[in-house]
């Protein structure tokens, strides 16, 4: 339990300290976060973590990037949930509505279309090509 009270303690101090913080959907965040913790909450990483700690932190990068409460809610409870959990993608648009199920989905396209490390190279060569001519 104490776990669960620095993280999200720790999670909703960061928050506070986001330009605009008045503007989080803190019940969504909240809910999301217990979600998560429930969803996740028999399931270890190889360090014996409990897994949860891994979507928190998700969560973490998230918020710093300064993104909405949809994204962060979806870095918290969908992150992981939908594959490895009883939680399935109707649950989730049922609890949370369109927009999270919307976000895993584009999650999933990215993902089923990794590309190798030449691709990715090549690709980035070319994106700061086209925002920077003096790139090559």
């Amino acid at each position: 339990m104490a776990l669960y009270d620095s993280s999200l303690r720790a999670l909703m101090n960061q928050l506070d300290m986001q330009p605009g913080s008045d503007s989080y959907d803190r019940q969504l965040i909240l809910k999301a976060f217990n979600r998560c913790v429930i969803a996740h909450s028999d399931q270890r990483r190889a360090s014996g973590e409990p897994y949860y700690m891994h979507p928190i932190a998700v969560a973490e990068i998230i918020i710093s990037l300064g993104m909405d409460s949809e994204s962060i809610a979806a870095a918290l409870f969908l992150h992981d949930v939908i594959e490895d959990t009883e939680y399935g993608y109707d649950y989730v648009k049922s609890e949370f509505g369109k927009a999270l199920p919307i976000l895993w989905t584009a999650s999933q396209s990215s993902v089923r279309y990794r590309l190798s490390r030449e691709k990715v190279h090549r690709r980035k060569i070319s994106v700061k090509c086209l925002s920077q001519c003096r790139t090559i």
